[in-house]
């Protein structure tokens, strides 16, 4: 199993194994409050961008841990607007491959933000998925 080891925390494939917690709230309603959530906290959503488009990181990105485990979040700036954003495993990966495993030297590198259509919790949504050049 792919890992990737981060300020001391080990990322490991983007398998998500729901809690017995998630089960009982019911998912579509966990995805109605997570997306509320990203809403009212800044964070980059897929219905704000383009199919594609170039981004500037402007922070150095920290673990947090959400309900699909713990997950890189920092800030991007895409056009003239900075917002947080949550990599998913696969985007912290290709990150850390092309500009290292310390993420204070990614502040400034250029990525491109892409929407892909992924299945979560049953239903078809766009998730951000990041590339570099």
């Amino acid at each position: 199993m792919p890992q990737l080891n981060i300020h001391g925390v080990v990322l490991q494939s983007n398998v998500y194994i729901p809690s017995q917690r998630n089960k009982t709230i019911g998912r579509d309603l966990k995805m109605a409050l997570i997306e509320e959530n990203m809403l009212q906290s800044g964070f980059w959503k897929a219905d704000e961008l383009k199919e594609e488009q170039t981004a500037e990181i402007m922070s150095e990105f920290e673990v947090t841990a959400t309900d699909y485990g713990n997950r890189m979040q920092g800030k991007l700036k895409i056009g003239k607007e900075t917002k947080s954003i949550t990599f998913n495993n696969t985007s912290t990966k290709t990150v850390a491959k092309k500009y290292g495993n310390d993420t204070k030297k990614w502040q400034g590198k250029t990525v491109i933000i892409k929407k892909l259509a992924q299945m979560v919790s049953g239903k078809e949504r766009q998730i951000l998925y990041v590339f570099t050049k």
